[in-house]
């Protein structure tokens, strides 16, 4: 049978990861999620040499840098795909029980990659039901994970990746587990401004109509990550993280405006709470991702008909350097999992 005669279809698609002890070597996917799409490819930079003396076409064609990039995206979940926010973040997770021992709470603080002991991620995606192949693709750091909201749809995830190399091989399953938890809901939202995340009490919520939170790490992957006698990566830090924020809203007063034009200092709280109950524990799936120092960016109200008038808010959250923490980002997850460590 020729190639390309046969047909795969993306129903029949899976895809897992898994946590390397060592960066760039390839760990046994154990965490499932599902997916709306993904990108990861390998990439080989080439070249056509430019010497002279044989003629008008190119004589020599070379193979350069190796690498991996490319994106999942997903439907927020409480519980599937958690697990790349301790690398989205790259600090450490606390968890402790809540009530009865089918409950959890896990805090995902950010740090500079130094507290994490897995350092790399290994995903595999096997892209036909009717085949035990997988694409792997090792060595994947996050290098930018977006949340975003809007009206009558799932909240969306999307984390970009950049890794080492990739291969192919047995996917490490042939069924997938997932959660039975429902992804989080557009009307699962809650937006809070405030002084600080510990003076918010309900008169801090602010409607908004839709939003996206973005943490970039900024990985360093130019040619100062790489070292002579390899095509490979031998380095893969982050840079400076930047995280952005921005919101829209119904604009009913100039109260944004003023806190843009006063350089007002405040924290935001994203709520998500799906209000399904984690077993018998007398708590729900939720999340809370706190900034706890943001200042207004801009604010932009456009008018260009008879509709109802929204303004664009951005904000800028930079680290909260009056507490002992100094994060600028804290992500808490309440869900089934044990773990997170």
């Amino acid at each position: 049978m020729g190639v390309g005669s046969g047909t795969a279809l993306g129903w029949g698609t899976l895809l897992g990861f898994g946590e390397e002890t060592t960066w760039g070597t390839k760990i046994t996917a154990t965490n499932f999620m599902e997916f709306s799409s993904e990108s990861l490819k390998k990439t080989i930079e080439e070249e056509k040499l430019e010497s002279l003396g044989t003629g008008r076409s190119f004589a020599r064609r070379v193979q350069k840098e190796v690498g991996v990039e490319g994106s999942i995206s997903y439907n927020l979940h409480p519980v599937d795909g958690i697990k790349l926010l301790k690398h989205a973040l790259m600090g450490t997770v606390t968890s402790a029980v809540i009530g009865a021992t089918v409950g959890y709470n896990h805090t995902f603080s950010a740090s500079d990659m130094s507290s994490i002991t897995q350092k790399g991620l290994s995903f595999e995606v096997r892209p036909d039901k009717d085949t035990t192949t997988a694409f792997y693709f090792t060595g994947c750091r996050v290098n930018e994970f977006k949340i975003s909201g809007e009206i009558g749809k799932p909240i969306a995830a999307e984390v970009s990746l950049i890794g080492k190399d990739a291969t192919t091989g047995a996917f490490a399953t042939t069924t997938a587990a997932y959660s039975p938890a429902n992804p989080f809901m557009f009307n699962h939202v809650t937006f809070q401004f405030d002084g600080t995340i510990a003076s918010m009490t309900s008169t801090s919520v602010e409607n908004i109509v839709s939003f996206e939170l973005s943490i970039n790490n900024n990985l360093q992957s130019d040619e100062n990550a790489r070292s002579l006698g390899t095509d490979l990566l031998t380095a893969l830090p982050p840079g400076r993280r930047d995280i952005s924020l921005s919101v829209v809203q119904r604009y009913d007063t100039t109260t944004a405006f003023d806190r843009f034009r006063q350089g007002s200092q405040g924290a935001v709280r994203l709520k998500f709470d799906t209000g399904q109950t984690i077993g018998s524990a007398l708590t729900t799936y939720s999340m809370f991702i706190d900034l706890p120092k943001v200042y207004y960016k801009s604010v932009e109200t456009e008018i260009g008909g008879a509709e109802i008038i929204t303004h664009n808010v951005e904000f800028s959250p930079i680290g909260d350097t009056t507490t002992s923490s100094g994060n600028d980002i804290t992500v808490s997850v309440t869900n089934s999992v044990t773990t997170y460590a």
